[in-house]
């Protein structure tokens, strides 16, 4: 009896080394260096199993896939390693039988990356993996095609691989785009000779389905691009739609959007605003100062959104809209007006459309024939709704 136990205990780990032979599908977590998630992707994994050494193929998704190195599975540990441009990534996991999870360790210009992968078995291909793969293949290429023109500014080709009634939205578009001609205009022009532009793509969960000669396709595409202000990343997430004309396919409809890793991203992140950017918000600060000391509401109404909250330099409650509101018409009231405003020192942030506008004011205003010059310092957030800087909130003291 224990003889025959023995047997089925020392089996038992190679019937589970012979079930990883085949594709696993799952999810590649990128970490942070404190551990918590960063961003989340496809992970596809197809592999083979010859005594304890693995063989095969890793990667975002079924078609982009990269060849691995020293696999080996002792018992339940699988490691192997994938070599990219970028450097080698390692891989440190635990096969169950059913599932394949554990961590990868990387280094890219000298920092070290982490994630980790939780992958299951793909038990059938379906129908869509397994069938038109012709068709799936070509509509890749014609992407490709695509991301190629935008790398080399090539508006020949980029116009060539739309449809005549393409229809669709593009990163940003505010309205709906109709025709090549309107896409072209919106995205197809390439400054001669500018060393700014898309670098570089890669693609992810990229998958298809069909309906006779009509594709649905949707991936998301990880983009290098080259700005004035240096490398610039962002992730997008794409739907297009592909029709087959005169026995080829060519993309017929699209909607690009920018992938909520990629909005959360640019939210948190500190931004620059252009020279003319940076007036408006300027000019929105000191129109403020200046419809209040004018008694002008209606400016005021414009400028200051109704959730307005305010700490003023002489302290006591804090104050909302209502009272700003008042307060300006108290001061029209008695016949005061502004006689010099200025801002001696003025530093700004910018977080998506939200900005922080530190200033040193100095004003002078006249009331009964006397003057008066109050100066402090205020710290004002505006936010831009609808291309309009509103100012929600400030903080004023005196300095002292």
């Amino acid at each position: 009896m224990w003889n025959r136990l023995a047997l089925i205990l020392l089996a038992a780990p190679l019937a589970l080394a012979g079930d990883l032979t085949g594709k696993w599908s799952g999810t590649f977590e990128e970490l942070k260096p404190d551990g918590s998630p960063r961003r989340t992707s496809g992970a596809y994994m197809d592999l083979k199993l010859s005594g304890q050494t693995v063989t095969g193929t890793v990667g975002p998704d079924a078609a982009s896939q990269n060849e691995i190195r020293n696999g080996q599975l002792v018992e339940t540990k699988l490691t192997f390693e994938m070599v990219q441009e970028q450097g080698i990534a390692k891989f440190d996991l635990i096969f169950d039988g059913e599932s394949i999870k554990g961590s990868v360790s990387a280094h890219r210009e000298g920092q070290p990356l982490s994630a980790r992968v939780d992958l299951k078995r793909v038990r059938a291909e379906g129908a869509q993996a397994g069938e038109r793969a012709a068709d799936r293949a070509a509509i890749r290429a014609h992407i490709d095609r695509i991301f190629q023109a935008f790398i080399h500014k090539d508006r020949a080709e980029l116009r060539a691989t739309h449809a005549e009634n393409w229809l669709g939205y593009l990163e940003g578009s505010r309205k709906m785009i109709r025709g090549i001609d309107e896409y072209m205009n919106s995205t197809g022009y390439f400054e001669p000779g500018s060393p700014y532009g898309m670098t570089s793509y890669q693609m992810r969960e990229f998958d298809m389905i069909f309906q006779g000669d009509a594709a649905f396709v949707a991936f998301v595409a990880d983009v290098e691009s080259s700005t004035p202000g240096g490398p610039f990343h962002r992730t997008l997430r794409i739907t297009d739609f592909y029709t087959k004309q005169n026995g080829a396919w060519i993309q017929t409809g699209s909607d690009t959007e920018l992938h909520p890793d990629s909005i959360a991203e640019q939210q948190q992140a500190p931004r620059t605003l252009s020279e003319s950017g940076k007036r408006r918000l300027l000019d929105a600060r000191e129109a403020v100062w200046r419809a209040y000391f004018a008694g002008d509401r209606a400016a005021l109404e414009k400028l200051l959104p109704e959730e307005l909250l305010t700490i003023e330099a002489g302290g006591g409650d804090w104050g909302n809209r209502k009272a700003v509101l008042d307060g300006s018409a108290r001061f029209a009231a008695t016949g005061g007006k502004l006689v010099r405003l200025e801002f001696p020192k003025t530093e700004i942030q910018v977080y998506g459309s939200t900005a922080i506008v530190y200033s040193n004011y100095v004003y002078e205003v006249e009331q009964g024939g006397k003057r008066s010059s109050n100066s402090g310092r205020v710290t004002e957030v505006f936010v831009n709704r609808n291309g309009t800087w509103v100012n929600p909130s400030w903080h004023m003291d005196t300095g002292h």
